[in-house]
C-alpha cells in the first residue's frame, strides 16, 4: 500500500479557469465556483456519481478537481468522495469542495432530471 504524502511532499492537483474553457458542463453555479462535468447514476436508484471542478477559495483562478457519490435514500449522505485539495488528502473526510458540489446537483437536481430523462 502505498504512504500518503507529507504535507511538504503534498501537491495538489489544480487547474486554472482558462484550461476549463471549452468543455462543456452539465451542470454550473451562477457564480462559476462550482462546474460538475458528468453527472451518473449511482450503484443504487436514487444515488448519483458527480466529476467536476469547485474554485478555491483561498488561491485566485484556481479549481480543484472532485468526485462525490450521493446517496439519494439516506438524507442526500455523500458515502464516496474523492477531491485534488491539500483537506481530503489528508483527512479523509468529504471536504468543503465536495460538500459544494453536492449542494448544487440537490438544488438543481429536479430541474436536471426533468430535462435529462431517458427514453
Amino acid at each position: 500500500m502505498r504512504e500518503r504524502a507529507s504535507a511538504a511532499q503534498f501537491r495538489p492537483y489544480t487547474c486554472a479557469q482558462s484550461q476549463l474553457e471549452g468543455m462543456e458542463f452539465r451542470l454550473v453555479s451562477s457564480d462559476k465556483s462550482v462546474m460538475i462535468l458528468t453527472i451518473g447514476d449511482g450503484k443504487l436508484p436514487g444515488s448519483y456519481k458527480l466529476y467536476g471542478y469547485v474554485k478555491s477559495e483561498n488561491r485566485e483562478n484556481t479549481y480543484f478537481r472532485v468526485g462525490v457519490a450521493i446517496s439519494g435514500n439516506r438524507n442526500n449522505m455523500i458515502p464516496w468522495s474523492s477531491c485534488t485539495c491539500n483537506d481530503a488528502h489528508f483527512r479523509g473526510n468529504p471536504c468543503k469542495h465536495s460538500v459544494k458540489m453536492k449542494d448544487l446537483f440537490m438544488s438543481n437536481r429536479e430541474q436536471f432530471l426533468k430535462e435529462n430523462v431517458r427514453r
